[in-house]
Order: C-alpha cells, then sequence, then structure tokens
C-alpha cells in the first residue's frame, strides 16, 4: 500500500516535471483526465437539478461542495498545463523536432486563454458562490415584522397578528420565518412584499408556511418571481383589484445550464399545478424571459384561483364569510 502511494506520487510529480512523454502528458493526462473531469462536473450538475428538492434543504453544504470541485478544477487544469509544456521542451530537446511540440503548445495557450476568458466572465457566479457558502447571500437582504392587524373582522378564529416579509428573498429567509412562527404560533396572517429572489428559498418559504398552518397570504406593494411561489402557502389570498401586483416569469440562475433551467421550470410547472393553478397559467408564467415580467390582471388571477378577494383601498380587506355556502366560496376552500 506504500508503494502504491508512493507509485502514485511519483506520477504526479514526474508529470509535473514533464518527465513523461508528450503523447502521454497530452492525450492521458491532459485529453483523458479532462473528459473524465467533466463528465464528474456533469453527473454532479444532473445530480443537482434531479435531487433539487433536496438539495435545497441543504443549500450551503451544496454550494461548498461546488467550491471544492472549482478548487479541483483549476489545481488539474494548472498541473495538466505544466506538465505538457515542460513534456513538450523535453520532446524537442530529445528529438530536435519542433512541429508536434509547438503544436501542443500553442493549443495549450489557447486553451488558457479561453479558460481565463471564462472565469472572467463567470466571476459574478464565483463570488456568488463563495458568500453563499459562508451562509451570506450576496443577493441582497430582507425584513421580518411582526405587526398587528387592524382590520375589522366579523367571524376571524385566529389571531389579529401578522408577519410582513419584505425585500429579497434570500439563502436564510425561510429558517428565520420558521423561528418566528414557531415562537409566535398564533399568526396565521403573511404579508409577502417582495420582487422576488431564490426561487429555492422561495420554495422552502412555501413548505415552511404551509408546514406552520398559515391561513392568509397578503402582498400590498408587489410579490414577483420567487415571492408568487411563496404567495400559493395561503389558504385564502389577498392583493389590490386595481393593481397588477403578482408577477411571474422564467427560472433563471447563474448556476443552471440551459437545459437544466428547462428542467427547474418543468419542476415548478409540476409544483404550480399541484396547487390548483391550471397547467395553461403556469406554462405561460414559465414562458416569459427572466428580464421581463408578466403582470396578469385581477380577473384571469381569481379565475386562476390565485387570488380570492382584493384589498379595498378605503376599507381594508373585503370580509369574507368562511360559511358562506356559494358555490363561488366553496370552490376557492384549500
Amino acid at each position: 500500500m506504500i508503494k502504491a502511494t508512493r507509485d502514485k506520487a511519483t506520477y504526479v510529480v514526474s508529470s509535473w516535471r514533464g518527465d513523461k512523454s508528450l503523447a502521454v502528458a497530452y492525450w492521458v493526462n491532459g485529453f483523458l483526465l479532462t473528459f473524465a473531469l467533466q463528465v464528474l462536473v456533469g453527473l454532479y450538475n444532473s445530480a443537482s437539478t434531479l435531487f433539487s428538492d433536496t438539495i435545497r434543504l441543504h443549500v450551503r453544504m451544496y454550494f461548498f461542495i461546488s467550491i471544492i470541485l472549482e478548487i479541483l478544477v483549476i489545481a488539474l487544469s494548472v498541473w495538466q498545463t505544466v506538465g505538457i509544456w515542460r513534456s513538450a521542451e523535453h520532446h524537442i530537446e530529445k528529438t530536435n523536432k519542433k512541429f508536434i511540440a509547438t503544436l501542443a503548445q500553442i493549443i495549450i495557450c489557447i486553451i488558457v486563454l479561453s479558460s481565463y476568458v471564462k472565469i472572467i466572465g463567470l466571476k459574478d457566479y464565483y463570488k456568488d458562490v463563495f458568500w453563499n457558502a459562508l451562509g451570506k447571500d450576496p443577493l441582497g437582504g430582507y425584513h421580518l415584522k411582526i405587526s398587528e392587524d387592524e382590520r375589522e373582522w366579523f367571524i376571524r378564529s385566529y389571531s389579529n397578528k401578522q408577519l410582513t416579509i419584505s425585500g429579497v428573498i434570500s439563502f436564510g429567509l425561510a429558517k428565520d420565518v420558521d423561528n418566528i412562527l414557531s415562537a409566535n404560533p398564533e399568526i396565521k396572517t403573511v404579508i409577502l412584499n417582495s420582487d422576488g429572489g431564490r426561487i429555492w428559498e422561495g420554495e422552502n418559504l412555501l413548505d415552511v408556511l404551509t408546514n406552520r398552518g398559515i391561513e392568509e397570504t397578503v402582498t400590498e406593494t408587489g410579490c414577483s418571481s420567487a415571492c408568487t411561489i411563496t404567495f400559493l402557502a395561503g389558504k385564502i389570498r389577498f392583493m389590490k383589484e386595481n393593481k397588477p401586483l403578482l408577477g411571474f416569469h422564467s427560472s433563471s440562475s447563474p448556476y443552471y445550464l440551459k437545459n437544466s433551467v428547462d428542467s427547474e421550470n418543468r419542476r415548478i410547472h409540476t409544483l404550480m399545478v399541484s396547487r390548483g393553478i391550471s397547467s395553461a397559467f403556469a406554462n405561460k408564467a414559465l414562458s416569459v424571459s427572466p428580464s421581463n415580467m408578466w403582470y396578469p390582471s385581477f380577473d384571469i388571477l381569481w379565475n386562476e384561483g390565485i387570488v380570492d378577494k382584493d384589498i379595498d383601498k378605503k376599507n381594508g380587506l373585503h370580509i369574507i364569510d368562511p360559511f358562506d355556502e356559494t358555490t363561488q366560496w366553496r370552490s376557492r376552500i384549500r
């Protein structure tokens, strides 16, 4: 076992020094190892998409593993580059033939340059991954506030204490909200005023509000992107009728390739349909470019069962009698 370890170490060191033949350095250390690493990264990305429901619950570990993989890729690339370059120089010294060796060095230079351009283009991605691994989401912060609901309700079986969530839906929000609701189980109304954020965290927050038995979700100033997923947690949902407050668009993330984005959209589509939204509406919402936003009218949202009543400017929320026996109200029970 000790001998095997030494052999491996010798192979790594000798390759680094350029002692291996140019053919071994280029085709084995370069081409085959790069291919194997790309397969590994591809499997990791596929697993990330396939098991995203689990990964979103352990997002810091996901980012930490991503950093480890990136470090391995960079370290391997440096080892390959130096080894192939030195093997090319030794090839010229031994054979006095420059064509193949020089061609290998030119190819290495092109690969290094393209890798540099790629890294510069992904600098925001690396920054994002690094800070999220440390538990500090650079996307932005959020604000949580507990207050008393001043609406006058004639029939209400739960407390008038409410929680307002504003700002960015960034990693860590769901855990903080869960802690608040755990300490204040009487809260049954959550106000969502957010332009969105992390789709995974929006789903985590949806799970938290559902598991904590939240009765109402309300938006006063707007709820878009990932926020709309969380909005679906309410058994009763409110927004202002005369304002386009719910905004929808496709998933988007620097961590996804196009096929992964498509897979993520299919997963969100399934989630929306499971919450009573029609497949046609979900398709429309997820077909909108991430750089744009679709704000359906109140009537469309009402017909889809996404909202239940509007917020009146003067009197606040319209009173809804949960014992109303009309067909319209019975169809809204979730």
